[in-house]
């Protein structure tokens, strides 16, 4: 999901088509996925409402829901719907314990995936001089080995992600995966 303004449906579309041509997946908000059906195998929903059509999401592998108070429920609801289906759980990446403490308690009730998201610079959405990336990626990392949890689940990163290191050196610091936004559009 980029950072910025809204997008033509051409643009949502070629995006998607990158993304099954690749064999890779894309994030896109609801109403573009719910557009954009025929690529279904490459698209990951994000579910920003309470209102979560089941049998519509039984199309799809993987989808992802904000952290709010109620993730657990709902990814509960999800797993009921389709049990096999990976759900993500997106989080702001900002340093903090309640950060940290929601990432470890995530873990142990056996979420696929986090996604920390970071600003389209690589810093700490809303804070000023915020941490980077990186070491926000290092703490996550450190705090599940230090939990005896870091194998039990799926570390993405985005935001700020703009060119080849960038991808090896999150890796590095403990991500399993990167997202990429903005270099997408200039590609």
């Amino acid at each position: 999901i980029l950072p910025f303004g809204d997008l033509s449906p051409e643009v949502w579309r070629a995006m998607a088509a990158a993304a099954a041509r690749i064999q890779t997946l894309m994030v896109a908000p609801e109403a573009q996925a719910r557009d954009l059906s025929d690529f279904a195998d490459s698209l990951v929903p994000f579910l920003e409402s309470d209102q979560i059509d089941r049998e519509w999401i039984r199309g799809f592998q993987m989808v992802e829901i904000p952290d709010t108070a109620g993730s657990l429920e709902t990814i509960a609801s999800l797993k009921h719907a389709k049990p096999d289906l990976l759900v993500s759980v997106r989080m702001p990446a900002v340093s903090s314990r309640k950060n940290l403490h929601r990432v470890v308690e995530f873990t142990r009730a056996g979420v696929d995936l986090i996604h920390y998201v970071a600003d389209e610079r690589g810093y700490e959405p809303g804070v000023s001089n915020g941490l980077h990336l990186k070491d926000i990626i290092k703490e996550v990392h450190s705090a599940l080995l230090q939990e005896g949890l870091r194998d039990e689940i799926t570390f993405m990163a985005s935001g700020g992600i703009a060119m080849a290191e960038h991808v090896i050196k999150s890796m590095l610091c403990g991500a399993n995966l990167v997202a990429v936004d903005v270099p997408l559009l200039i590609a």
